[in-house]
């Protein structure tokens, strides 16, 4: 039985460091079923990534190296790639030299007749079973999937999509849709990719398979000029489609995205973990959360949790925010579970002590809300430093406390606690409101006193 002969490429602008472990990946991958050769484009700024490119070369074999260059591209160009801890910054010229370096890669794989050619950035590592798996999806256009914080602080989310230029939610062309549900949408579909199988979408790149028949029938990366959308990406999928080509994602194996230096950090726990990514459900809850979705942020702090993945602080961080959605829902008994649930890692914990308080004072359960502001100003021996922080175990709770004391009838200890709150805060104007209400109420019950 004849091998299928793949042609692994790649444009290659990368840093050593990072192309170091996509290099090493690529030599890992379960490739005895099929004929590889690889074929890279070095248009790298640092000499030592070269370096690179020409080791894997001499080890590996059957590579072919090109220099980009004026010899195999005319209009050839230095064009400078910047990138940061942020995000990468893609100029418009600079997009079209990745799309004509990668359409020469077509060319070299449809004249020496290859049943598939594999386009791959140079910041992935790959699952061993990658190859296999996306050969046996049969399939002429397939991406493997992987997921990427395009922006530092935001969510992790994957590198295809379901129309235009990123949507990630099914719309039809009339429909109006609200904010909430586009979220729900939006999650629905980022729940099936992190589900193991193979999907169609409507965009995809940067780690594609492509059949001989896909490549002959015309697919490639040129700018399509009555089309403005960014990216060559676009130009290729929206071709594929115009064509008659589906697209489709694999999710079986998920590769890991060295996006930023920062994310080399997580290299040898993808490695540990069988070469399997770990699901960023903390940044996915925070994100259904801010979009006040309360309901699916639950679940996923909920599954977070379950996971038992995270440092204490974050399954702290996890349960408090969680707390937050319950509170949002009006559900203030599963709010009291999951404030009670941050405290089981015994950390130092005033502010979440007085959200507690706060529960059970909205609850007017005065007595349990005693009992834990107490434990917030037993705190105060503490090395806090932060004022944010040190108000939760000074002022604020003895302010609370006072209210608790009163709504029992106990006006001594409700203006003994005010009194401390006003050592920490004497400009506060509910401390100022409490002083002159004690006065006139102890004034008042003294009066009583006298009077009988």
């Amino acid at each position: 039985m004849r091998k299928k002969q793949v042609l692994i490429a790649s444009p290659i602008n990368q840093v050593n460091v990072i192309l170091e472990p996509f290099l090493q990946s690529l030599t890992m991958l379960e490739k005895s079923d099929f004929l590889v050769r690889y074929l890279f484009i070095d248009d790298n700024q640092e000499p030592a990534s070269s370096q690179l490119l020409q080791q894997f070369q001499q080890t590996e074999g059957n590579t072919e190296l090109l220099r980009y260059s004026n010899v195999t591209f005319p209009d050839a160009r230095v064009h400078i790639y910047h990138k940061d801890e942020n995000t990468h910054y893609w100029k418009e010229d600079l997009i079209w030299k990745v799309a004509d370096m990668k359409d020469y890669m077509i060319r070299e794989a449809i004249e020496k007749q290859y049943d598939y050619i594999f386009l791959i950035d140079s910041d992935l590592v790959l699952h061993p079973r990658t190859l296999e798996q996306l050969v046996q999806a049969e399939r002429d256009v397939i991406s493997n999937v992987f997921w990427t914080r395009w922006e530092r602080e935001g969510m992790e989310l994957p590198q295809v999509w379901l129309s235009d230029e990123y949507i990630l939610y099914e719309k039809k062309r009339e429909e109006y849709l609200s904010p909430t549900e586009i979220t729900a949408r939006t999650q629905r579909f980022l729940e099936q990719l992190w589900k193991p199988g193979v999907y169609e979408v409507g965009g995809l790149g940067a780690c594609t398979l492509i059949s001989r028949r896909a490549l002959e029938a015309g697919l490639r990366f040129a700018k399509i000029p009555n089309l403005n959308f960014w990216g060559e990406d676009r130009h290729f999928c929206i071709r594929a489609s115009a064509i008659g080509f589906a697209l489709y994602v694999d999710t079986h194996y998920p590769a890991y995205h060295i996006y930023r230096a920062a994310n080399l950090a997580g290299l040898d726990a993808f490695k540990a973990n069988g070469y399997q990514a770990v699901r960023d459900r903390l940044g996915n809850a925070k994100w259904l959360q801010q979009q006040a979705c309360y309901d699916l942020a639950i679940a996923q702090y909920e599954a977070y949790w379950e996971e038992g993945f995270g440092l204490p602080e974050q399954q702290v961080d996890a349960a408090m925010s969680q707390a937050e959605c319950w509170g949002k829902s009006g559900d203030t008994a599963n709010q009291l579970k999951s404030l009670r649930r941050a405290l089981e890692f015994g950390l130092p914990l005033p502010d979440c002590y007085c959200r507690l308080g706060a529960v059970h004072v909205e609850r007017q359960e005065w007595q349990q809300a005693i009992a834990v502001y107490t434990a917030a100003v037993n705190m105060t021996d503490l090395e806090i430093t932060t004022e944010d922080w040190n108000l939760y175990c000074t002022w604020l709770p003895h302010l609370q406390l006072s209210l608790c004391y009163d709504r029992l009838g106990l006006l001594e200890d409700g203006n003994r606690h005010n009194e401390i709150a006003y050592s920490y805060k004497p400009d506060h104007p509910s401390i100022l409101y409490n002083k002159a209400y004690f006065a006139q109420a102890l004034k008042d019950k003294d009066d009583d006193l006298n009077s009988d």
